[in-house]
C-alpha cells in the first residue's frame, strides 16, 4: 500500500495546508475545462459573436489554430470606456474578468437563453495564449484594443484602435503558457478538422449568420447570409448527403423536434453526421446517441450509424445546461418526455420516407405518408379492408398518382392477420388485373393462384396457374414482353427475375431493381410486429399448436439460455418445454412459420440468446426474435417467381411502412430513372 500512498503524496506531507491558487493558476484549471482544444476556442468564441447579434463572421485560422485563431463579428461590440455601472472598470476590461457576462440579466440559472452564460471562456482562453481583443460599440467614435500574454496584461488600459462597429479576438501560439497541455495536441491537419467540424454545427443552426472560414489562408467555407435552412444543408454537406434526408416535425405541447434524419440504407460508419441541438445550442451528448440508435433499431445494420441532423426544442426552464463547463451536455427535466419525442419525430419521419432508399445517383422518389393507428385500435373488420380500395387502388391509390395517405391498420395487415393477408389494390381501368397479396405460411405461387381462381374473370382476364414451391416456372412466366403493363406504381411493374434473386421492375419514369429475399423479410417482420402491437403491450405473435411436436437438440450453453427465455418466447407465438437431456420439445410456433422450419428457428434463437447475454434492451431483444422468425420465413435468394408473385410482392412494398431496407438495415431496392441511365449511356 506504501507504493500507492507514496504515489499520490510524493511530498509526504503529514498534514497538507490549505492554500488560495494564483489567480493565474486558477485562470490556467479553468482553461483546461473549457479550452480543450482550438475548436473548443473558435466555438466559444464563435457563440460569444451570436450572442453579441452578429450577422456575419469570419474565421481564420493557422496551423489547426495552435499557431493563430481570429474570429472577427459585426455585433453590438463592447466599449473600451469607463462606465461608473461597471464600478469603475470598462466593459472590454470587464469581459477578461473570470464570472463577468452580460448573458445572464438575473441570477436565474433555470432559464439560459444564450450561448454562453458563465464568463469563462475569455479569461480561460488568455490564461494559456496571448490574447488581443479589438471591440467597437456603436456608441463609441473609434474602437479599443486590449492584449494579453499567459493572463497578464500587456496593455493596462484599453487603446484607441482603428474598428468598425462588431469585435475581433485573435488568438496566438495556444497552450504556449501549459507546454503540458500542447504536448497532447493533434496534428495541425486533425486540429484543423475538428475546427472544421465546429464550425459547420453552428453554422447549420444559423442559417441566417453568413460566415466565412479560412485555414492556412485558404478560404474553405464561404457561407451567405440569410439561407434557408435547406440551402445551408446542402452548402454544408452536399447534394449526395441532403438527397438522402427525411425531414423531421413533430410537435407535443410546449415541446418540439425539427431537422432532418438520414434514410436507414443511408448509414456510416461513424457518429461524425449525428449533429444534435437543444434550443439551438451545440451539444454532444452520448445519451442523445443512445436515443438514435433506438430509433433506428430495427432498420439499420449493427454498430453503423444514423445520419441525424436534429433541433430538439424545449421550455427553457425544462432544460439545465449548466452541467458540464464546455457545455456539449445537458440535463433534461423530463429525460422520458424529451426521449420519446426523438425517437417518435424519427420513426414518424422514416415511416413516411415510405418505400425510399439511398441511391448513388440521388433521385426524387415520392414518399408515403404512414397514419398510425391509435393504441388499443384493434382489428378492422373485413368488411372495412373491402373498402380501402379507393385508398389503396384506383387511379387515386398510393404510388398512382392520388392521395397518397391511407390508414397503416390495412398497410400493416391488421385487417386479416387472421388470413395472413397485406391488403392491396390495383392499377384501375377497364381490363386491368388485380394485383394479389402475399400469404404468410404458404408458397407465393399458390396465393397467386388461389386469388386469381377465385376472382370473378373479366374482359381479357386470363387465369393464371400457381406453381408449386419445388417446381420452376416456365421461362415465359417470369420473364413479361409486354409493355402496356401500367407503370404508375411507385414500384412500377415486374418486367423479370435476375438470377433468381433480384426484380426487374418498370416504372413510369425509369426501373427498379428489388432484392426478392430483403424485401419478404421486411414484410414479414412488419405484419409480426403489428400483432405484437394490436392490442398493446400484452398482445403476442399468433401461434398455432403442433399435431407432432417437434424435438431439437441444443448444446449446453444455448439449452439454457433457451429454457431461461421459454416464458417470454411465448410472446413470440413460440412455446418450448424442456424434453430429456440436452433438448428442447417445441409444442407452438408462429402461425407464419412451418412445421419444417422449426428446427432452425429454434436453433438460431438459441444461439442469439447464448450471444447477447443481458446486454441488449427490451425493443432489442423484441426486434431480435421477430427479425430472426421474419427471415427464416422470408421468400429465399434463387427461388424463381411467376410474374404474378413479383408484382405481389411490390404491391406489399408500396402498402408496407419502413419497405426501403430489410430488418438488417440493407436496402431492399435501387432505382434508377431515365435521366440516369441517359448519363450512364451518354446520352444526355
Amino acid at each position: 500500500m506504501a507504493v500507492f500512498s507514496d504515489a499520490l503524496n510524493p511530498n509526504n506531507q503529514a498534514t497538507p495546508i490549505i492554500r488560495r491558487l494564483p489567480e493565474t493558476l486558477v485562470n490556467q484549471i479553468a482553461a483546461g475545462e473549457v479550452v480543450e482544444r482550438p475548436a473548443a476556442v473558435v466555438k466559444e468564441l464563435v457563440e460569444n459573436a451570436l450572442d453579441a447579434g452578429a450577422t456575419t463572421l469570419t474565421i481564420r485560422i493557422a496551423q489547426g489554430g495552435l499557431s493563430l485563431i481570429e474570429v472577427a463579428d459585426d455585433g453590438c461590440g463592447m466599449s473600451g470606456a469607463v462606465l461608473d455601472s461597471a464600478g469603475g472598470v470598462s466593459p472590454l476590461m470587464l469581459a477578461l474578468e473570470r464570472h463577468a457576462t452580460s448573458k445572464l440579466t438575473d441570477d436565474n440559472l433555470s432559464r439560459i437563453a444564450s450561448h454562453g452564460f458563465r464568463g469563462e471562456a475569455l479569461p480561460a482562453i488568455a490564461a494559456v495564449s496571448r490574447l488581443s481583443l479589438l471591440s467597437r460599440a456603436a456608441s463609441d467614435a473609434h474602437g479599443w484594443l486590449l492584449q494579453l500574454e499567459g493572463g497578464r496584461w500587456i496593455t493596462p488600459q484599453p487603446q484607441p484602435a482603428v474598428r468598425e462597429v462588431g469585435t475581433t479576438v485573435t488568438v496566438r501560439d495556444l497552450f504556449f503558457a501549459t507546454p503540458a497541455r500542447l504536448k497532447f495536441q493533434r496534428s495541425p491537419a486533425y486540429e484543423a478538422e475538428q475546427v472544421i467540424d465546429w464550425v459547420k454545427r453552428l453554422a447549420l443552426a444559423n442559417p441566417d449568420v453568413g460566415l466565412r472560414l479560412s485555414i492556412d489562408d485558404r478560404w474553405l467555407l464561404e457561407l451567405p447570409a440569410d439561407q434557408s435552412p435547406d440551402q445551408r444543408v446542402r452548402a454544408l454537406l452536399g447534394v449526395a448527403v441532403a438527397d438522402n434526408l427525411l425531414p423531421v416535425a413533430l410537435s407535443h405541447g410546449d415541446s418540439r423536434i425539427i431537422g432532418w434524419a438520414g434514410l436507414p440504407t443511408f448509414h456510416r460508419a461513424t457518429a461524425s453526421l449525428q449533429w444534435l441541438y437543444v434550443n439551438g445550442r451545440v451539444v454532444k451528448d452520448r445519451q442523445l446517441q443512445g436515443v438514435l440508435r433506438a430509433a433506428y433499431h430495427d432498420v439499420m445494420p449493427p454498430r453503423r450509424h444514423a445520419v441525424v441532423l436534429l433541433n430538439l426544442q424545449l421550455p427553457l426552464e425544462a432544460v439545465d445546461v449548466n452541467v458540464h463547463p464546455a457545455k456539449t451536455e445537458v440535463r433534461f427535466a423530463d429525460a422520458d418526455a424529451a426521449r420519446r419525442l426523438i425517437i417518435v419525430g424519427l420513426r414518424q419521419a422514416i415511416a413516411e420516407g415510405g418505400q425510399r432508399a439511398a441511391a448513388t445517383v440521388a433521385s426524387d422518389i415520392r414518399a408515403t405518408r404512414v397514419e398510425w393507428p391509435q393504441q388499443g385500435s384493434g382489428m378492422v373488420a373485413d368488411s372495412d379492408v373491402a373498402d380501402s380500395g379507393s385508398a389503396l387502388g384506383g387511379g387515386a391509390g398510393a404510388g398512382a398518382g392520388g392521395d397518397s395517405r391511407y390508414d397503416s391498420r390495412y398497410a400493416l395487415g391488421l385487417g386479416r392477420l387472421q388470413s395472413g393477408r397485406f391488403p392491396v389494390g390495383s392499377a384501375g381501368g377497364a381490363g386491368s388485373g388485380r394485383q394479389g397479396s402475399l400469404r404468410l405460411g404458404q408458397p407465393l405461387s399458390e396465393q397467386w393462384g388461389e386469388q386469381r381462381r377465385a376472382a370473378s374473370p373479366g374482359a381479357g382476364q386470363q387465369e393464371a396457374t400457381g406453381y408449386p414451391a419445388d417446381q420452376e416456372p416456365a421461362p415465359d412466366h417470369n420473364i413479361d414482353c409486354n409493355t402496356d403493363h401500367n407503370t404508375d406504381y411507385l414500384l412500377g411493374h415486374a418486367r423479370a427475375q435476375l438470377h433468381n434473386t433480384y426484380i426487374l421492375a418498370q416504372t413510369a419514369d425509369g426501373l427498379v431493381l428489388i432484392d426478392q429475399h430483403a424485401a419478404h423479410e421486411r414484410l414479414v417482420y412488419e405484419q409480426l410486429r403489428a400483432q405484437m402491437q394490436a392490442d398493446g403491450a400484452a398482445a403476442a405473435v399468433t401461434s398455432q399448436a403442433l399435431l407432432v411436436p417437434v424435438i431439437v437438440d441444443l448444446p449446453p450453453a444455448q439449452l439454457a439460455a433457451m429454457l431461461a427465455a421459454a416464458d417470454s418466447l411465448i410472446q413470440f407465438g413460440l412455446r418450448v418445454e424442456a424434453f430429456g437431456q440436452g433438448a428442447v420439445v417445441v409444442r407452438e410456433i408462429p402461425s407464419v412459420l412451418g412445421a419444417a422450419e422449426v428446427a432452425a428457428v429454434v436453433a438460431d434463437l438459441a444461439e442469439e440468446l447464448v450471444a447477447e447475454g443481458a446486454a441488449l434492451s427490451l425493443v432489442e431483444r423484441q426486434h431480435h426474435r421477430l427479425a430472426t422468425l421474419a427471415c427464416h420465413h422470408s421468400v429465399r435468394a434463387g427461388r424463381r417467381l411467376s410474374l404474378e408473385e413479383m408484382n405481389a410482392l411490390l404491391r406489399q412494398m408500396e402498402a408496407t411502412p419502413n419497405s426501403g431496407q430489410c430488418n438488417h438495415g440493407r436496402p431492399t431496392h435501387i432505382k434508377l430513372t431515365l435521366a440516369e441511365l441517359e448519363r450512364l449511356f451518354e446520352r444526355a
